[in-house]
């Protein structure tokens, strides 16, 4: 796996491996009710070719975790990182017992990459995405690179599900099963693609101002703080969820006095988050 120094450094096609990756599903007949009231965006309009941003919270409005929330046949998947999932997950088991879903840490069934754009209009990751998603729905996907009202293009096969991240640098999020990555990681090892750890995804979202709460900072901020709705992760239409209505007074009574930025420093500093 490929180190460097800063993004300036990157190739234009290339492959992330998403190590601190963590994928929640929600499967059974009312998972759809259980999520819409649990996360900020609205379910019941979360087609079966979108994924979109979103935040899950408290009661008090403050985030427990960001990602992106999309389907992959009967199931809703939350894509985040380990450490705000974990806060997710028990607190979604926490109140789910009173639903009929299922609520598992699903991170093992799937293999999740970022791969470029420039990366997968090449031949031969085109062609590998086409054994697994269809050549149609790729070519789909590739004539759809901006986001439709906060929704992000997906497709979804078998083997996984890839939709467009939303990032400044673009490219596509994969979650693939056991066979599907075999194909990616031929690639890499192969040297079809340079392939570089999880840092430099988290970099790239860093740049592209999404942000992603983990340690001191889970339960620490509402999501206007940290840039969710300049991402259209927050459906200020929606009915009740956990949070909404500090959320929605946050938007409505101008009450957010903090926000996230994203800048550029010459040298090497310590910072302290927060």
């Amino acid at each position: 796996m490929t180190s460097i120094a800063s993004l300036q450094s990157l190739p234009s096609e290339f492959v992330v491996k998403l190590s601190n990756a963590m994928i929640i599903s929600l499967e059974g007949e009312q998972a759809d009710s259980y999520l819409q009231g649990q996360i900020t965006v609205n379910i019941n309009k979360l087609t079966e070719n979108t994924a979109r941003h979103f935040a899950h919270c408290d009661n008090k409005g403050k985030t427990w975790s960001t990602g992106y929330v999309t389907r992959h046949q009967n199931k809703l998947l939350l894509v985040t990182n380990e450490d705000a999932g974990s806060h997710s997950l028990a607190q979604l088991n926490k109140y789910g017992v009173f639903s009929k879903v299922d609520i598992l840490d699903d991170t093992q069934t799937y293999s999740a990459y970022f791969i470029s754009l420039d990366a997968v209009k090449t031949n031969e990751v085109k062609a590998a995405l086409s054994q697994l998603f269809s050549e149609n729905e790729v070519e789909r996907l590739l004539e759809s690179d901006t986001p439709d009202n906060g929704s992000l293009e997906k497709v979804e096969s078998e083997h996984g599900v890839a939709y467009f991240a939303n990032t400044s640098c673009k490219g596509i999020i994969v979650l693939l099963d056991d066979n599907g990555a075999k194909q990616i990681n031929s690639l890499i090892e192969a040297q079809t693609l340079s392939c570089y750890p999880q840092t430099v995804f988290d970099a790239i979202q860093i740049q592209s101002v999404h942000a992603l709460v983990q340690g001191d900072a889970v339960a620490e901020y509402v999501p206007q703080m940290i840039n969710v709705q300049a991402l259209n992760g927050i459906d200020f239409d929606k009915g009740c969820y956990m949070g909404q209505e500090v959320v929605a007074r946050t938007r409505f009574l101008g009450k957010n006095k903090r926000a996230a930025y994203s800048f550029k420093l010459e040298g090497n500093v310590n910072i302290k988050r927060g």
